[in-house]
């Protein structure tokens, strides 16, 4: 991984406030129909930005000052032109993450030409160790077979980078969590968990909530919440890897026993959203406020008016529990947070 590179932007975005990470979303179609997200219920192939666009996002990012790009969908192995994506972004200088379902799209071939195109981590979802369960959660059959082979791939393929398998949490799977972290283990790769979100409407603006009642976390039961975080820490402090930092997983806790999901974030200052079709985002959670094709974002971004819209924003909102914002805000603002993942990059 370009480690020189991390530590430069963490600097940057302490000491000057440049933004850190953006999701891009390269599409919204998907071929899954999963229940914790909406996303492929939004998915057009027209509305999908072409080379030459990405090309402009990509310098736009450079411009920000921007270390890490999470290319995203929907399922972004529906693009024939990934590789070449990733090979734009990564050339440029940024450290590329990549999530997928873990597929049937997702072959050895396949996989082969992302990481010869320069991808640093891929995510990887993997939802019960049940392959009926997974199965089912995910709406489909005989999945859970291609996800672990494709886990094992990517470890053998992105031998020197890094694999995360990412787990969203809920009543169908919270008591086997620690058992997949065992098992993503023993594969050679890290595991990840978000608890999932639910939504009350199938809103496109909020793209990871699912909206199914059989999801909720109504339905936990809080004693087996507490005794699952609990394992989970005592494995981290044995040194098992486990990729999200202590202070998440207490959060993560906490919003599984309470709902609460308020925090102090850095949305649209410290990460932001880019979606298939050029809308920016503060984040995956509000509305878009404006266009990287149309409008002159790195002027807009170092606007003092900007920054106070984003933190009203930040202010206005209910929350969240998505790890990908949240790590990046304790990151920067953590010490503590900003020492365990050093520990952890240098044990790679």
């Amino acid at each position: 991984m370009k480690l020189t590179n991390i530590a430069k932007g963490v600097l940057r975005s302490k000491l000057l406030g440049k933004p850190f990470y953006a999701h891009l979303y390269i599409t919204r179609r998907c071929n899954l129909t999963c229940k914790m997200c909406n996303v492929w219920r939004h998915g057009s192939k027209e509305d999908e930005m072409e080379i030459d666009d990405l090309k402009r996002v990509c310098d736009t990012f450079k411009n920000l000052g921007i270390t890490s790009v999470v290319i995203t969908g929907g399922e972004p192995f529906l693009r024939d032109d990934l590789p070449e994506i990733i090979r734009m972004f990564s050339e440029t200088g940024f450290l590329v993450r990549l999530q997928t379902n873990g597929s049937r799209l997702v072959t050895e071939r396949r996989l082969k030409e992302v990481a010869d195109a320069g991808l640093d981590l891929i995510n990887i979802s993997l939802d019960s160790l049940d392959p009926d369960k997974h199965d089912y959660i995910c709406n489909s059959r005989g999945l859970w077979r291609y996800v672990v082979d494709n886990i094992e791939r990517s470890v053998s393929i992105l031998s020197n980078k890094a694999v995360n398998v990412a787990t969203t949490i809920s009543n169908h799977n919270i008591e086997e969590l620690p058992d997949i972290v065992s098992f993503v283990d023993n594969l050679g790769a890290s595991p990840l968990f978000i608890p999932i979100m639910l939504s009350e409407v199938m809103d496109k603006d909020a793209p990871y909530r699912a909206f199914s009642e059989e999801m909720s976390i109504n339905r936990l039961d809080k004693a087996i919440v507490k005794d699952v975080f609990s394992k989970l820490i005592q494995l981290k402090k044995k040194n098992v890897k486990i990729g999200m930092s202590d202070k998440f997983l207490r959060a993560a806790e906490g919003f599984l026993l309470t709902g609460n999901m308020k925090w102090k974030c850095d949305a649209g200052l410290l990460y932001f959203a880019v979606y298939p079709n050029g809308l920016i985002s503060p984040c995956s959670e509000v509305k878009p406020v404006g266009n990287i094709l149309r409008d002159d974002f790195t002027t807009l971004f170092r606007r003092q008016s900007y920054r106070r819209q984003m933190k009203q924003i930040s202010e206005n909102c209910a929350g969240c529990i998505h790890g990908c914002w949240r790590e990046i805000s304790y990151l920067m603002h953590d010490n503590s947070v900003l020492r365990e993942r050093i520990m952890s990059l240098l044990s790679n």
